[in-house]
């Protein structure tokens, strides 16, 4: 410990509310004395600030002894000891000035309490601790000097960075006891271990701890631990060094030893290589040559690599990947059989009830992340994403605004973005290829944006309202060779035989070539007709009776002729495009097989046969 008072006030200090300021300048071991005058106008207490270096200099409360000495006779003339509360290295001390004189300058030396304050010569400036002190502390205050002992040192520890005898010491040289305990230099055995400039060695056999006989006679060295941990051999190196090197080289082999004809590879061998570590940190399991840092190869019927995680709570992994690359896969998983039909890259299993097999997800909020992405890249009949399941082969729900359930896109010529297909049985429940369900009545079943057609019939089913329980009613959509809008209503004439039928507001704005239909409606025996007297325009046309009040229905038809239809068209014949010739959307119905059907696709492996739209 340093400790340095430092003068905060003019050399003559009076008394003030908090009595007189003492400075010095003070080193444990060697002092600065500084003369300090003092006046006494208010005279109960002084206050000295100082400085503590070192490890003392933290935050703590200490005592200190202060011993004040008269400049010219350098006699000790008082000594007082104060609580000192040390913050940051600062500290100030308070103690009564009882026993000072008022208007007297003071030389103040500062030491821990328990050293006595030494003798002060006169004249000088500095003093020195000659002697070494108990502290009641560990490790205590470090102190710079020398012991020298004659006699007998008894401790109960002796703690020391260099042990040194004088007597009797040599290089390679061993400490031995006589009965009485004291220590001599000896030196080391010859008739088993020879001196080097390294230490020592031994040539002539087998070396044993624990043990007097090798279990082998290539045995060397060998330990027989009767204490737990490290298998019975610890040893510690320096950062950077090696803690056990074993070499072997050519044709000769070792349970664990560096191979140096293979490229200083470290080998684990037991009836053949069973682990080797390269240089490069690859690890390979089953292979003398891993490519990749850890990689396994099983030629038996093992799995290569079996994970288990048996905790049965919380959302520890069995195995776990991880890519922090832009383009990186967190795992991979690959068959290479050109052959069988059940060989998979990737096989997940769930035994539980409520379990998933495979369970994706994708953490990201930004851009298009995807939870589970499959892609089959051989044109003719790969297949991204195949789902089996009994009764569901592929489940996808969206949860957010926006969000899409399922997502189908097709790039290529003929391609669909989605494709649904189902196989039933004759007088059985009805299949769907596609089922669209919505659960409000705001929302879309099935919804295009675009053209939208069909093989077959276009209709609408509800249960039955004459029989709900047991049968459907169906109703067929009307067609036509161009698009159409209908209208219809009932007017009734006025007094004039006159009635104006208004039209929806957009209905000029979507439509052209306009159609009129005009039905009297009378019970009477009077042959009553009707015309249209004023076409349409503004979204209205006017109708005449040749009787006053008759009712009329009335339809109108007309050509849509909205910007959609506006921009691309519509055809009611065009030739099929080339890679459709030859082929038919219901082959069957001319007599044609199946592979002749334009809409096709192959069966995700394991199902068999090509799919067929019928």
């Amino acid at each position: 410990m340093q400790t340095v008072m430092r003068i905060r006030a003019p050399r003559t200090i009076a008394f003030g509310a908090l009595g007189a300021a003492l400075a010095a300048a003070v080193l444990v071991g060697a002092i600065q004395l500084r003369k300090l005058l003092i006046h006494t106008s208010d005279r109960s207490q002084i206050t000295l600030f100082g400085r503590i270096t070192g490890a003392e200099g933290t935050n703590s409360f200490q005592k200190l002894a202060f011993n004040f000495y008269d400049p010219k006779s350098k006699a000790l003339v008082h000594r007082a000891i104060a609580d000192v509360e040390v913050q940051n290295h600062e500290y100030c001390a308070v103690m009564p000035s009882s026993g000072l004189e008022s208007n007297h300058g003071y030389l103040v030396y500062a030491s821990m309490p328990n050293v006595e304050a030494p003798a002060f010569a006169g004249g000088q400036n500095t003093m020195a601790i000659p002697y070494v002190y108990l502290q009641s502390s560990t490790p205590g205050m470090q102190q710079t000097g020398h012991v020298n002992i004659s006699g007998t040192l008894i401790a109960g520890t002796v703690q020391t960075s260099a042990f040194k005898m004088p007597t009797g010491a040599g290089v390679g040289k061993v400490l031995t006891s006589d009965a009485s305990g004291i220590g001599t230099w000896q030196t080391s055995p010859t008739s088993f271990w020879q001196q080097s400039a390294y230490g020592i060695y031994y040539n002539n056999g087998f070396v044993g701890v624990g043990r007097s006989a090798p279990l082998t006679g290539a045995e060397v060295f060998g330990i027989n631990s009767t204490f737990g941990g490290y298998g019975g051999m610890y040893v510690s190196t320096p950062s950077g060094s090696l803690p056990f090197y074993g070499y072997a080289s050519g044709s000769t082999t070792a349970w664990t030893f560096l191979d140096g004809s293979d490229g200083n590879k470290w080998k684990l061998f037991d009836n053949g290589t069973q682990l080797t570590v390269t240089p490069e940190g690859r690890v390979g399991i089953g292979t003398t040559s891993p490519t990749y840092k850890v990689q396994v190869i099983a030629s038996g019927g093992d799995d290569a690599v079996h994970a288990v995680q048996t905790n049965t709570a919380g959302f520890e992994a069995a195995l776990f990947g991880e890519s922090a690359s832009d383009s990186g896969y967190g795992v991979v998983g690959r068959a290479t059989s050109g052959s069988s039909s059940s060989h998979y890259g990737v096989y997940g299993i769930s035994w539980g009830s409520g379990g998933v097999g495979t369970y994706g997800v994708t953490m990201d909020n930004t851009g298009y992340p995807a939870a589970i992405l499959g892609e089959g890249r051989n044109a003719a009949n790969g297949t991204g994403v195949v789902g089996y399941g009994n009764p569901t082969g592929g489940y996808f729900s969206a949860d957010s605004s926006y969000g899409v359930g399922a997502w189908g896109v097709g790039h290529g010529e003929n391609a669909y973005g989605l494709y649904g297909y189902a196989t039933y049985s004759p007088n059985s429940y009805y299949a769907f290829g596609v089922f669209g369900q919505v659960a409000d009545s705001n929302s879309y079943g099935v919804y295009s944006v675009g053209r939208f057609a069909a093989t077959g019939t276009k209709s609408f089913q509800i249960d039955h309202p004459l029989d709900p329980e047991n049968a459907f009613l169906n109703h067929y959509c009307t067609e036509g060779p161009e698009p159409l809008d209908v209208y219809s209503g009932n007017v009734i004439t006025d007094s004039r035989g006159y009635a104006t039928v208004t039209l929806p507001r957009y209905f000029e704005a979507i439509n052209k070539d306009f159609r009129y239909q005009l039905t009297v409606i009378d019970s009477s025996d009077d042959f009553v007709l009707a015309k249209v007297v004023r076409e349409i325009e503004n979204n209205q046309f006017v109708i005449r009776t040749s009787q006053p009040s008759i009712k009329v229905s009335w339809r109108v038809e007309a050509t849509r002729n909205d910007p959609w239809v506006r921009k691309y068209g519509y055809k009611s014949e065009e030739p099929k495009p080339a890679p459709y010739r030859g082929k038919y959307l219901n082959p069957e119905l001319y007599g044609a097989p199946p592979d002749r059907a334009i809409h096709q696709m192959k069966k995700p492996r394991g199902s068999g046969g090509p799919i067929v739209a019928h």
